[in-house]
């Protein structure tokens, strides 16, 4: 099955503080192609904001160092006759928040993509972001008012790339046998939960105390 349309494709790429170890998370774009050099570097001053603030949720010695902006065709692969365009942060950028607990790299704080649609193709996304860098409290969660606001500088990150010239953030699904040509939604709003996941795999044995959302414009 495939994707409906071709589509731009923005990748974060950061190291945590441990040694010879990286990490991304991608946004899909509906924007018309070919992807540029202009487009990415466009797209850097918004998501360098979000890194470097301190309200941002990321750490200080998570670094971040490039991002990859791509042609994506309905296979999922790259566009044949197409290159991919990098930004790299010179030097790299530390997070804004100080760090005084260091997780591993598959801890992470998922941000749920919200649309319209409550269930179904292309209803929702994820993006696993850095570790909130700070010790949990109560019940073994981060803190309500750190998550709230890590929410919000996210999604202004994510409404300050909404509509450029990559095009509107979607969520896009590939489609099965009852939908084949696959699904495309706009994003709305993104959300997070106060407990800790892990890269790849939602936690399940935690109490969801606080899910905090946000919208993008």
């Amino acid at each position: 099955m495939a994707y409906p349309e071709p589509h731009n494709y923005l990748t974060v790429h950061w190291e945590p503080g441990t040694v010879d170890e990286t990490a991304q998370f991608g946004l899909r774009f509906d924007g018309p192609g070919p992807v540029s050099q202009t487009m990415v570097d466009d797209a850097a001053a918004a998501v360098q904001t979000w890194w470097a603030s301190a309200t941002g949720g990321v750490g200080n010695e998570t670094t971040l160092k490039f991002l990859r902006l791509a042609r994506i065709g309905t296979n999922g692969q790259y566009v044949p006759g197409t290159q991919s365009w990098d930004h790299n942060y010179a030097p790299a950028i530390a997070g804004g928040m100080t760090t005084s607990v260091g997780y591993p790299t598959q801890v992470s704080l998922v941000y749920s993509l919200r649309t319209a649609l409550m269930h179904g193709l292309a209803h929702a996304g994820r993006v696993y972001a850095p570790p909130f860098p700070q010790a949990l409290v109560a019940q073994k969660v981060w803190s309500t008012s750190g998550i709230s606001s890590a929410v919000n500088t996210f999604a202004a990150m994510l409404s300050a790339l909404n509509g450029s010239s990559l095009g509107n953030l979607v969520i896009y699904s590939k489609g099965n046998a009852a939908f084949p040509s696959g699904a495309k939604v706009q994003v709305t709003a993104v959300r997070a939960d106060t407990r800790p996941d892990v890269q790849r795999r939602r936690a399940k044995n935690l109490a969801r105390l606080l899910s905090v959302q946000s919208n993008v414009t």
